[in-house]
């Protein structure tokens, strides 16, 4: 490389060197800037959505309407710019903190000027709360109770060969108690354990499943032992005659067939304990009177423990009625 070449060089680092000053100048001038700029107050409007609970358990608060507000305040730009990046914009508030009473009825407007104070402990003690949009807030009070309900399973079970679930599914415990209101809780009847999917299978199973229940009430316990029985089982198949019950007094009555075929399955190692006695089939006489029709459908009213998936072949019984004479 000649002279001429490293005096271009040089020259050309040399300028380099000037823009990166000249750079880092304005880098560190604009930070200057930006940080006398937000260390200064500005007015800001901020929006949370509230959330109204009490710490004795006493009731459960619904928002009827939006239960978004508008909080006008004063604060410093360092503390704006965070609250703007940041994902917590839910308050929760306590009724017992606010002094509200408690309200047996079945709404509660709360003056968001309540809020005021709680507000500006929750933003940040150099914040100044100026106005609260809107000037209050609906809620549906509720009721909080327990309530117990059955355990039931949800489940896709798929098996080899000849093996079948050959009882129940047990639960340890069969049922969970429930936390919420009254009205949430209204509708629900069970709670779900979730087992998920099992395949192929040839014995028991046994293990924990979750319980799957409403967002807006707690269970307990949150967890459930479950087995599933699992036997190699055969079907059977029987005649039982079928049972008329609230036959009139004065009629005779025929019943078409008198016989119905019972399917059924059951484990290989019961088959032999199956008697004809034990599948007890009825029709109802007072059904024919509320369809209008001679035709009724028929109940099984009883079936032994080992049976289970029990078909009954036909699933009605046609009457003929014929009057007793009355002389």
């Amino acid at each position: 490389m000649t002279d001429g070449d490293n005096n271009k060089s040089k020259t050309r680092l040399s300028a380099y060197r000037r823009y990166f000053v000249v750079f880092m100048f304005v880098v560190l001038s604009a930070g200057l800037w930006l940080m006398n700029k937000l260390t200064q107050d500005y007015l800001a409007v901020l929006r949370f959505t509230t959330e109204l609970k009490h710490s004795g358990a006493a009731a459960i608060y619904t928002a009827i309407d939006d239960n978004t507000l508008s909080v006008q305040i004063k604060a410093s730009g360092f503390f704006i710019v965070r609250e703007r990046l940041s994902k917590n914009t839910q308050i929760v508030f306590d009724v017992k903190d606010l002094k509200l009473s408690e309200n047996s009825k079945s709404e509660l407007r709360l003056p968001t000027a309540l809020l005021k104070d709680k507000l500006a402990e929750h933003l940040d003690e150099n914040v100044h709360v100026m106005a609260i949009e809107p000037d209050s807030l609906r809620f549906k009070v509720s009721r909080n109770i327990n309530k117990k309900v059955p355990v039931l399973a949800s489940v896709e079970l798929s098996f080899e060969g000849e093996y079948r679930q050959s009882a129940p599914i047990e639960f340890l415990p069969d049922s969970v108690t429930l936390s919420g209101s009254a009205d949430e809780l209204a509708q629900i009847v069970s709670a779900k354990a979730i087992i998920g999917k099992l395949e192929h299978l040839t014995r028991a199973v046994e293990g924990v499943a979750e319980i799957a229940i409403s967002d807006n009430a707690a269970v307990k316990p949150k967890k459930v032992r479950y087995k599933i029985p699992v036997d190699r089982c055969t079907e059977g198949e029987i005649l039982a005659p079928v049972n008329l019950l609230n036959s009139p007094k004065k009629s005779s009555i025929t019943l078409l067939p008198s016989l119905v075929k019972v399917n059924y399955t059951v484990p290989l190692k019961h088959y032999s304990k199956i008697a004809h006695g034990d599948f007890v089939v009825t029709a109802d006489f007072n059904d024919m009177q509320q369809s209008l029709s001679r035709k009724i459908s028929l109940t099984l009213q009883r079936k032994p423990d080992e049976a289970f998936n029990v078909r009954l072949t036909p699933g009605f019984v046609e009457l003929i009625i014929r009057e007793e004479n009355k002389f």
